[in-house]
């Protein structure tokens, strides 16, 4: 009997020269790496096959570009780029013998120590590891030559250029025949497979940079405390009680009611949009009403009465403001004869929604603002004005505040202290919260 195929997984760190993984290693077939591993069993010796070689122990070296595969089992796995000077000590730990290479106990041990209690790859960490390998006094300055080489390499990534071998020979002093051989040999590999390495590396930490520029606050008021955040745990907590409770209603209706759908046997995904679009036109058209009558806004308020927009408050809401808002686009969909699976997949991801939608975060998408309903523009729809908060109610599409001419293009025209109830003041706790509405 074919067993099932087992994934890879725990946690891994990408950091300086280059990431730690540690965790259950799945099914994996031979591959290649453009850097240096060690790799420590967690749970016994760990195995490493490359090509009719195999080897088996508690620490197992692994050069770069060598074509091996690693037996299941939990592993703790670094990997160091060949030009660093981790790389460096790694290579002379193995001896420069062969591609696969057991280490000492010893090494495994401490490596195994300090990788457990690494959270992320800071310098310190790496400083430590590379103490393992026994090398800070030998190769504490690396070769100048190759360090001004993966520079220039590092600067032409960022700019898109790709440097001919001839100017990186140059640079090192070198004929262009010669540089191949000498980069071999301070690397441990040649250039050609050295460069998809250092544009995977560049690239991650690129795009960790651009992530964490874009992840800015919008307001930084707004992450001022307002003694709300509790409270808002507890709404939270009932909103995704519902939406579990959803799918078990749906299901039961699927059940036992005779309902006779109309349902085409569409691809998973293609059920989820289409019970998302009856589900979404339910919630804006309900949301909407919740605007225009007393007692729905009554009910509704609540969700308008935070000071500040952060992403637990995206499902700030009275339990009976999310039945009101929900039950007729659910309904309408589960008589259609949606799929329970599809319904629930739709408002798991509603949730998730909501917390950008109302995060307190600096970004964009652009045109796509046209066609989501994202937080730029729906924080308008917060504003502490009544007559100015009519518009943008759609939850995930905005195509029926188009058709319906109440959509409203400010972007990230609300700032601290423009957000919330004009005219009421909602009482900070939880239940008296939820006896609001029905008070005078």
């Amino acid at each position: 009997m074919k067993q099932p195929r087992r994934p890879w997984r725990g946690v891994i760190h990408v950091g300086l020269c280059g990431g730690v993984f540690r965790g259950e290693a799945g099914d994996n077939a031979l591959h290649a790496h453009g850097a240096h591993q060690v790799s420590v069993g967690l749970d016994g010796p760990v195995t490493v096959r490359a090509g009719a070689r195999s080897v088996r122990s508690r620490a197992v070296f692994v050069a770069a570009t060598c074509a091996h595969r690693i037996e299941r089992g939990t592993v703790l796995s670094i990997y160091a780029d060949v030009s660093s000077d981790l790389g460096v000590g790694m290579r002379a730990a193995a001896g420069c013998r062969a591609a696969v290479v057991a280490l000492s106990e010893q090494i495994g041990d401490r490596l195994a120590m300090v990788g457990s209690t690494a959270r992320e790859l800071t310098t310190d960490v790496v400083a430590e590891i590379a103490g393992v390998f026994g090398h800070r006094s030998t190769y504490e300055q690396p070769d100048p030559a190759l360090l001004r080489i993966t520079r220039v390499l590092s600067a032409a990534i960022r700019h898109g250029d790709t440097p001919s071998r001839a100017a990186l020979a140059t640079l090192a002093g070198l004929s262009e025949g010669r540089f191949s051989h000498w980069f071999r040999e301070r690397a441990g590999m040649p250039m050609h497979p050295y460069w998809p390495w250092a544009l995977l590396v560049s690239a991650i930490g690129i795009a960790a940079v651009a992530l964490l520029e874009r992840l800015q606050p919008y307001e930084p008021k707004w992450l001022e405390d307002h003694g709300d955040t509790f409270v808002d745990v507890l709404h939270g907590s009932v909103s995704l009680g519902l939406i579990f409770a959803t799918v078990e209603i749906a299901t039961i209706m699927r059940t036992w009611l005779p309902i006779a759908p109309w349902w085409p046997s569409w691809p998973a995904w293609a059920s989820v949009l289409a019970a998302g679009a009856v589900i979404d036109l339910g919630l804006w058209a309900m949301h909407r009403a919740s605007h225009g009558s007393g007692i729905l806004w009554r009910l509704h308020a609540l969700h308008h009465s935070a000071q500040r927009l952060y992403w637990l408050n995206g499902e700030r809401r009275h339990p009976l403001s999310a039945i009101v808002l929900a039950t007729p686009g659910i309904t309408a969909a589960i008589l259609l004869g949606a799929p329970p699976q599809a319904i629930g997949t739709w408002m798991a991801m509603v949730s998730v929604h909501l917390a950008f939608q109302h995060a307190n975060l600096d970004f964009t998408l652009g045109p796509l603002r046209y066609l989501l309903c994202v937080a730029e523009i729906h924080r308008w729809h917060h504003k502490r004005e009544y007559e100015d908060a009519q518009v943008n109610f759609g939850e995930i599409w905005t195509l029926w505040d188009h058709l319906a001419g109440t959509f409203h293009d400010q972007r990230n025209g609300v700032r601290a202290g423009e957000v919330g109830l004009r005219d009421e003041v909602m009482p900070s706790g939880y239940v008296a919260q939820l006896a609001w509405p029905f008070t005078r």
